[in-house]
């Protein structure tokens, strides 16, 4: 049961006035939806204006001194760009490293197999990213 509701004269229940949010609170509200605004605009301009993408396909490790990695590449400039693939071992160490240049020429969507030499037995391949020359 209410306090007020213990009111026995019959008038109407004593009740304090209902505020809205603080000034603090509505001034942190706004400081986090520009900041979480900007963090939106910031991801999608940099997802904009990105001038080329990858995607790792997969790999086959072929000993413990050799690996093949299969990625493709999405180019959106006529540039060419190197891609830089890790072999990494099970602990995520790199065993082997391969700088691949990808020519505009060849089409904008390529498929790349390369093979990595490692010097440990590799448990995957990755691009780790790929820049314009």
């Amino acid at each position: 049961r209410l306090m007020n509701d213990a009111n026995t004269d019959g008038d109407a229940a004593e009740t304090m006035p209902r505020t809205g949010p603080s000034r603090k609170a509505v001034a942190w509200s706004l400081v986090g939806v520009l900041a979480l605004t900007g963090v939106v605009i910031w991801a999608t301009w940099d997802q904009i204006f990105t001038p080329v993408r990858w995607r790792d396909v997969g790999y086959d490790i072929a000993s413990a001194t050799e690996v093949t990695g299969t990625f493709d590449v999405f180019l959106y400039e006529d540039e060419p760009v190197t891609c830089h693939v890790r072999a990494l071992d099970i602990d995520y160490g790199e065993v082997g490293i391969a700088d691949v240049d990808v020519d505009p020429a060849d089409g904008s969507e390529q498929r790349i197999t390369v093979e990595i030499a490692t010097v440990a037995t590799a448990t995957t391949v990755a691009v780790e990213y790929c820049i314009q020359k």
